[in-house]
């Protein structure tokens, strides 16, 4: 999503809040995710970025982000 935002030309900072990317995004470019997916996913880039701050990163975590990475690489490759 940055890498779009950055070939649009949008400005944005180093947040990892994905909601906050999302509503920099054109309305015809956003992925389709639920507030709450968006949430998860924020969550788990925390929490697999900084080790050892968070809860462990589980298997079932895991895959729920790499699904939700999937849907939003899926989204933006049409």
């Amino acid at each position: 999503m940055k890498a779009l935002l950055s070939r649009q030309g949008i400005q944005f900072s180093k947040a990892h809040d994905i909601s906050v990317i999302v509503d920099l995004l054109p309305t015809d470019k956003r992925p389709p995710l639920s507030l709450d997916e968006q949430s998860r996913l924020t969550r788990y880039s925390i929490e697999s970025r900084y080790p050892g701050i968070h809860e462990e990163l589980t298997r079932d975590k895991a895959q729920d982000a790499l699904r939700l990475a999937l849907k939003v690489k899926e989204s933006l490759a049409h």
